[in-house]
């Protein structure tokens, strides 16, 4: 039994992790997004985030576990989140960054 509460324990905390890397992303979406609308969202949606981690938290500690406080080495640099900074941001940007991307593949 201590091995399968091992593996849900370990299993919660990667999702921890998840969480806690997806509110970072959307939070610092929020700071660099040039609309209220889409500052607005992010913020909501970070937050959500960061709500779904503690209830998590809580699982892994009824468990008998130590939750994880941490995101994921690296989460923020994820390309997804780099599409997203660049979905929000200024118009040169959009229009900028699929010229890098093919560039940089190309090398």
């Amino acid at each position: 039994m201590a091995s399968a509460h091992h593996d849900v324990i370990s299993t919660l905390n990667d999702l921890i992790s998840t969480c806690l890397d997806s509110g970072e992303g959307f939070g610092k979406a929020a700071k660099g997004a040039h609309s209220d609308e889409w500052r607005s969202r992010f913020t909501e949606i970070s937050g959500k985030r960061g709500g779904f981690a503690d209830e998590l938290a809580a699982e892994v500690r009824r468990l008998g576990g130590t939750p994880v406080t941490t995101p994921h080495f690296g989460g923020i640099l994820r390309p997804g989140w780099v599409d997203l900074k660049v979905a929000s941001g200024p118009s040169w940007m959009r229009s900028f960054w699929p010229t890098a991307c093919a560039a940089r593949k190309a090398r």
